[in-house]
Parts: C-alpha cells; structure tokens; sequence
C-alpha cells in the first residue's frame, strides 16, 4: 500500500469515526430534547384529576407520539427529500421516546388502548410521512406549551446532515414564527442547534 492510499484509509476512517459519533451526538440530543417534553406531559394526562389512567389520557399519550413524529417529517421534508439517515435518526427518537423503558407507550399502556405495537408503530411511521400541518403542530404545541421542545428537535433533523440549505432555513424560520417563539428564543436556539 502506498503512503497516500494508506493516508487516505485513514482519513476515510476519520471520517467515519466522526460521522459515527456526530449520529451518535444527533441521536442523543433529540432524545434529551423529547424527554423533556415526556417530562411535561404529565401535566396533560390526569385531566379529570381523578388520579386514574383512561381514555382521555391514553389518547393525549397517542396524540403525543404522533406531534412527535409529525414534527421529524416536517424537519426531515425540510428540503423536500427525505434521506435514510433523517429517517433512521427520527425512529430511534420515537422508539426511545414511545417504546424503549421510560417511554410513554408501555406495553401496559398499549394493551389498555387496545393497540398492538405493531400497529401503533405503523401510525407513526405513517405520521412521519405523511405529518400534520405546521399550523397544527404549533397549536398542539402552544396548547401544551412544548413550542421550544418541538422548535429544538427541528433544529436537531435540520442540521443532522452538517448541512443547512435555503429550504431548511426558511422552514426553521417559518416554524419559529408559527411557534409564537421570540427573537431571543430563536437566536439562542439556533446558536445551540445550528452553530449560528
């Protein structure tokens, strides 16, 4: 092997070692970034107060998983292309956030909705593809006050690929807007997620 094949080996592996751990980076941020909003829900399960888990709370748990993916789809159709790595990146966030331990759609949880896993799997899957409006995400997230969670796991898609294009950018700021999120709000989330 030559020197510059044996340097190029190593930068190719460089490159991979760092692709690896800023997926990893991804992967970590969006699930700090979707426990939080699991922290929050609590506020909207209960609602009668009564201190029992029922329909009303297994359908706020379902309509919670489902913003979630809706939100990824929107991020990841950014730029009118869905690439593998967004799409793999967003299902891990839901699988932790959803069905892994410490998620809000417990087997016990699932089988008191009547709803094999499979099936909910197919729904968000489906969400992803195929999200709610931008409009309807805001207002779910306003409602629930998750307007920074939902805005935060945006930036974290957006920028999954070290790259930010035109489209990406206008949809971000089109989001905030919707969001009702302000000005400092945005600068210090985009400094965050989007080293701007």
């Amino acid at each position: 092997m030559g020197l510059f094949s044996a340097i190029s080996a190593i930068n190719s592996t460089a490159n991979l070692v760092n692709d690896l751990a800023n997926n990893e980076q991804v992967r970590n941020a969006l699930f700090d970034v979707t426990t939080k909003g699991l922290n929050k829900i609590g506020s909207f399960i209960d609602t009668d107060g009564d201190g029992d888990f029922d329909s009303n709370d297994f359908n706020n748990l379902i309509e919670y998983a489902e913003m979630i993916a809706s939100v990824l789809g929107q991020s990841a159709l950014a730029d009118g292309v869905v690439n593998e790595e967004e799409e793999d990146e967003a299902w891990e966030v839901l699988q932790k956030a959803c069905f892994d331990d410490g998620g809000i759609l417990t087997t016990e949880i699932l089988e008191f909705g009547g709803i094999k896993k499979k099936d909910i799997k197919k729904q968000l899957t489906s969400k992803f593809n195929k999200p709610n409006n931008l409009k309807k995400i805001a207002k779910y997230a306003i409602e629930k006050e998750l307007e920074e969670d939902f805005y935060e796991m945006a930036c974290i898609i957006i920028s999954s690929d070290n790259e930010i294009n035109e489209d990406e950018k206008e949809f971000i700021a089109e989001f905030a807007k919707i969001l009702e999120l302000s000005r400092f709000d945005v600068k210090r989330l985009n400094k965050t997620y989007l080293k701007e």
